[in-house]
């Protein structure tokens, strides 16, 4: 990993597990101001998936670019 070089500004965490992950992920998009960029592999639309779904919709409408691969 020595030849990755970040952004200054930027922040890398390793969260181990969904009970770290989405909690995380739904703080990000409620703060985020310009654009979200979500890559997943699996998605349903129900509990949590309808949580995350909420929140960029939300972003969506706060004019905040919103990207799922």
């Amino acid at each position: 990993m020595s030849d990755i070089h970040y952004l200054p500004g930027h922040q890398l965490s390793l969260l181990p597990g969904g009970s770290a992950y989405f909690p995380s992920l739904l703080a990000a998009i409620a703060v985020s101001q310009v654009e979200v960029c979500l890559e997943t592999y699996i998605f349903a639309f129900e509990g949590t998936g309808a949580d995350v779904a909420e929140a960029l919709a939300a972003a969506a409408q706060r004019g905040v670019a919103v990207r799922v691969l």
